[in-house]
């Protein structure tokens, strides 16, 4: 709060501030009554989400709940141990095609609403779309975890590898300012690591088919 020269209050002023310090008063400011501290309503006390015990505690179940996703998809899709990020040009097309699957999957939902028997496949393109978004940062976090741990004693341990790398994720996606824009690009990157494992087990179950 700052009071500058030219201020000049007719009565008391009664200030929302935290103490004294807080208050910059110019020589030249004039105030004919007393200046009174008033407590800050506990919403803009506690006005950074960092500053709470909850934001902490709800990032602490966010992991937890992610890591045990991860070692439920490992279980299911052990496929996705082999996962791997590659570089330059690989790294656009993955990015690629997690954004086309992004924007794609609910625009297919709309378009099969129209009718009632494409209903059923609504509902399927809804939740795989869902389940992307939910496990495209757990799916980033298993390769950051491998890459943090690379050549430790907890190179092969999916629990340690999803702890580490998820915990990263976490902290990305929760930095000021940027903390959106790593959202959303990890999602999509995530996203399209996803789309290429399953084109890769789609292609495998082919070949494997033909052969026969």
């Amino acid at each position: 709060m700052r009071l500058l020269d030219n201020a000049n209050i007719a009565g008391n002023a009664r200030l929302r501030v935290k103490d004294q310090e807080h208050l910059h008063r110019s020589t030249g400011a004039i105030v004919n009554g007393e200046i009174e501290f008033l407590d800050l309503p506990d919403q803009l006390a506690d006005a950074s989400p960092y500053a709470g015990i909850k934001f902490y505690l709800w990032q602490l179940a966010r992991l937890l709940s992610a890591v045990l996703a991860g070692l439920v998809l490992l279980w299911l899709v052990p496929q996705f141990r082999a996962v791997r990020i590659g570089t330059g040009v690989e790294v656009l097309t993955t990015v690629g095609m997690g954004l086309v699957t992004l924007v794609s999957l609910p625009i297919i939902a709309a378009v099969l609403a129209i009718t009632l028997i494409g209903l059923p496949f609504t509902f399927l393109a809804v939740v795989s779309w869902l389940m992307f978004i939910y496990l495209a940062k757990i799916v980033v976090g298993l390769f950051v975890g491998k890459t943090l741990l690379t050549n430790t004693r907890y190179a092969n341990n999916d629990f340690a590898l999803l702890m580490a790398g998820i915990a990263t994720v976490l902290v990305a996606v929760n930095l000021p300012a940027i903390g959106g824009i790593a959202s959303f690009l990890i999602t999509t990157f995530g996203i399209g690591l996803i789309a290429q494992q399953l084109l890769m087990a789609i292609k495998s179950r082919d070949d494997k088919a033909s052969m026969d």
